[in-house]
């Protein structure tokens, strides 16, 4: 959660910058309240991104909208790096059952490449059938 010591090191931050002559603090209290969700790391990062977006003193909503995105941007990296974890690749030999089909590296940096078959223990007809069940209890959903 925000603290106020925070929020007022970026008020008084943004009083600076923007040329307000003084820190109120009835400006602080207003500002505390309204970032009271976030944490104090957001609102650093939030607040100096402000310093590039915004043209005049940043509004609570300058703010927030800040964080916001920021946050949006954490979950695209994570998103990214999750799918990172293991790759796929056809024409790979397997390097169980030595034969050459699509296979999966999992991990992507340290794993050996696996056939589907090999990793799954499931024929290609157990497989389609099993997916085959999963959407048939998508549909049912």
């Amino acid at each position: 959660m925000a603290t106020r010591e925070r929020v007022s090191d970026m008020i008084t931050a943004f009083c600076g910058v923007y040329r307000n002559s003084e820190t109120k603090e009835n400006l602080i209290d207003t500002y505390t309240m309204a970032l009271s969700e976030y944490t104090d790391e957001e609102i650093t990062k939030a607040g100096n991104n402000c310093f590039d977006f915004c043209e005049f003193f940043p509004k609570p909503i300058d703010i927030t909208k800040q964080i916001k995105e920021l946050r949006a941007k954490k979950i695209e990296k994570s998103a990214y790096t999750k799918e990172d974890e293991f790759k796929i690749s056809p024409g790979i030999r397997c390097r169980r059952c030595e034969n050459i089909r699509t296979c999966i590296k999992d991990p992507a940096n340290t794993g050996v490449w696996t056939c589907r078959e090999c990793y799954t223990g499931l024929t290609n007809k157990q497989y389609t059938e099993k997916i085959r069940g999963i959407i048939s209890q998508l549909k049912e959903a």
